[in-house]
């Protein structure tokens, strides 16, 4: 299952190899998804060097999160509480969806509730 966790004690470059191994991508795949050269993800997973806002928005989008939680793991952005965190998520997933998918979503969360105390 993939997170979007970013808590404050996970280093940037820990965060990012957990995210990748959660999505079973390599670094190569992370530099051409990301358009980010594989020597500077290479440099980025050691520790090496930092990260701009522009790098973090690229590999936001090659991993499909949203920018923002990439900012607070880097410490762009302040942590947000749990509860705000998943609201995110699920704003940025809902998003991303067609209006047949988001149709599905909301469905789907009607059942949950009416069949789940």
């Amino acid at each position: 299952m993939v997170t979007f966790s970013c808590l404050m004690e996970t280093s940037l470059p820990e965060w990012l190899t957990e995210q990748m191994k959660e999505r079973s991508i390599t670094a190569a795949e992370l530099s051409r998804k990301s358009g980010i050269s594989a020597q500077q993800i290479s440099r980025l997973l050691a520790g090496q060097r930092g990260v701009s806002e522009v790098s973090l928005r690229a590999i936001s989008e090659a991993l499909n999160i949203p920018p923002e939680v990439a900012f607070r793991v880097a410490g762009f952005l302040p942590p947000l509480p749990e509860r705000t965190q998943q609201i995110e998520q699920l704003v940025y997933l809902f998003n991303k969806m067609d209006p047949h998918q988001r149709d599905l979503l909301l469905s789907q969360a009607r059942w949950i509730l009416e069949t789940h105390d």
